[in-house]
C-alpha cells in the first residue's frame, strides 16, 4: 500500500520560494496557498530570490520592497479580478 503523502506536494512550488515541510500538516499547506494567492509571501519570495542571485546590495526592508512594487503595478497595470 502507498503513502498518500508521499503523492501529495511538498509545498515548495518550483520557483524555489520557501517550503512547507511535508509533515506540516493540511493547515500549513492552506495557509502556504492561501499566501501565495493574495501575494503575502512575495517579500519572502523577494528575499530568497535575492539570496539566490548573490546581488552585493543589502535588500530592501519590507516597507521598501512593497512601496516599489505598489509603485511599478501602478506605472505597468495590467489585467486584475480587483
Amino acid at each position: 500500500m502507498t503513502d498518500i503523502r508521499a503523492s501529495l506536494p511538498s509545498g515548495r512550488p518550483s520557483s524555489g520560494r520557501a517550503s512547507v515541510g511535508p509533515d506540516a500538516g493540511w493547515w500549513a499547506h492552506i495557509r502556504w496557498f492561501v499566501n501565495g494567492l493574495t501575494g503575502q509571501n512575495a517579500y519572502q519570495a523577494y528575499l530568497a530570490h535575492h539570496a539566490r542571485t548573490g546581488c552585493a546590495a543589502p535588500p530592501m526592508s519590507e516597507r521598501e520592497y512593497w512601496r516599489q512594487r505598489n509603485d511599478w503595478q501602478d506605472r505597468n497595470p495590467q489585467g486584475r479580478c480587483c
